[in-house]
């Protein structure tokens, strides 16, 4: 399986996939000048990588911020993942972090869980 870590910027979160723990983890702050160029190379990763996957996969995804743009792209990458799912090959999870007093993240989050059919949790922390 290929490898995938994108630095952390200022707009931008760090994204990178750990074998260990067959995780793909979002982190920081999401709002790119153009969400597609960022969140391209993602979704390109996780379609070519589909048949590595295994048994399970885990997205974890812990946003301080992210804009409209970026919520676009994480539906799109939701919706990759429930098609993998789909295919019985391959269990999917999707967690979804949030401080414990951020209302606006936990509701992004339940609201997503509504529409996606994997396993979503969402998981808060102080």
């Amino acid at each position: 399986m290929t490898e995938l870590e994108i630095k952390k910027t200022p707009s931008t979160p760090k994204v990178w996939y750990s074998s260990d723990e067959a995780t793909l983890r979002i982190e920081g702050r999401s709002f790119p000048e153009n969400a597609r160029d960022f969140y391209g190379p993602i979704i390109q990763w996780i379609e070519s990588n589909t048949s590595n996957l295994g048994s399970l996969f885990t997205v974890s995804i812990n946003l301080e911020y992210y804009n409209t743009a970026s919520s676009k792209f994480l539906m799109e990458i939701f919706h990759l993942l429930e098609k993998i799912q789909n295919t019985g090959d391959c269990k999917v999870t999707i967690q979804w972090h949030y401080m414990e007093e951020d209302d606006d993240m936990r509701d992004a989050g339940l609201e997503y869980k509504q529409f996606i059919h994997v396993p979503f949790e969402l998981i808060s922390f102080n």
